[in-house]
């Protein structure tokens, strides 16, 4: 039985889990550009001695959501807090499949029919197809592997080269999944479509960056960042939070004359994030700016 008791909870997340057996877990919510949020544990339940578990939620939570065995902040939220400084570079895919991720979209409930910690295929398995695709693109995505040699030093190709081949693969995932661009900004469809194509751009960057011949044509890399405001993307993606941070960068370079990777939250940096981020991101991006601000005058 969950440790909070709410009537009004409309969605019901089961499981088992033979591993962690007499445990207690905690359901997270994920929200990127609220990372500096302490109130991240949405819910904690005690596994029993057959291995089941079930946490029940408000219909009306958060659509991004993790179950873990510890009550430490999600990974990613760990990373922006501690090393803000390589958030371009830092994130992992498997911060969403080595524990379960589900996101939620509709008001059905949701049940994990195995979940152990041997960080294999198998280790996780949903009784909901979409929570099992999202799964699988966390566990087999890899687009930085595709411009890379076997030590991960970017291949000596055009910069142009370098994004077809990641367009390509981009491409393919969204129609092997069969996803559709015109999807509800807030569903799962949507969600998934972000983190694919906005992980291309993230990952090409990364590419951009690992060139010893910095001579990229300006116009091509400008189009690229400006994927950033080509569509609605969903304000629970990771990528979209890493493409924020990238594109007020930009800008922030533009007008400085300069090619850095990273700026420390100030003033200057606050005015062009509300002048470049997003409508529906930009109200918690500038909101952790201004904690931050506070926290380090």
């Amino acid at each position: 039985m969950s440790c909070k008791k709410d009537i009004e909870s409309k969605i019901t997340i089961t499981g088992n889990s033979k591993e962690l057996i007499n445990n207690t877990i905690y359901l997270k919510e994920y929200n990127h550009f609220n990372y500096l949020n302490k109130s991240y544990i949405l819910d904690s339940t005690m596994v029993d001695s057959l291995g089941d578990f079930q946490f029940s939620i408000k219909a009306d939570s958060p659509e991004l959501i993790t179950i873990s065995k510890y009550s430490l902040p999600p990974l990613s939220y760990q990373v922006f807090k501690e090393t803000p400084n390589i958030y371009y570079y830092s994130f992992c895919a498997n911060f969403f499949a080595n524990e379960p991720c589900l996101y939620i979209d509709t008001k059905k409930n949701y049940s994990i029919t195995h979940w152990d910690t041997k960080n294999q295929d198998s280790s996780i398995i949903f009784n909901n197809e979409n929570q099992n695709l999202l799964r699988n693109y966390y566990r087999t995505i890899d687009y930085r592997g595709l411009v890379t040699d076997e030590n991960r030093q970017p291949l000596n190709i055009a910069a142009t080269e370098a994004w077809d081949i990641i367009l390509e693969e981009k491409e393919k995932r969204i129609k092997d999944y069969n996803l559709k661009n015109t999807s509800p900004i807030n569903s799962f469809e949507n969600y998934l479509i972000t983190e694919i194509s906005l992980g291309a751009v993230n990952d090409f960057l990364i590419w951009t960056n690992l060139q010893e011949n910095k001579d990229i044509d300006p116009e091509f890399y400008n189009s690229i960042l400006e994927i950033y405001n080509s569509e609605e993307w969903s304000k629970n993606s990771v990528e979209y939070y890493k493409l924020t941070e990238r594109y007020i960068t930009h800008q922030l370079n533009l007008a400085k004359d300069k090619n850095k990777n990273y700026y420390e939250p100030t003033n200057e940096k606050l005015e062009f994030a509300k002048k470049y981020a997003k409508a529906n991101i930009k109200d918690k991006y500038l909101q952790n700016l201004q904690e931050i601000l506070k926290q380090h005058p």
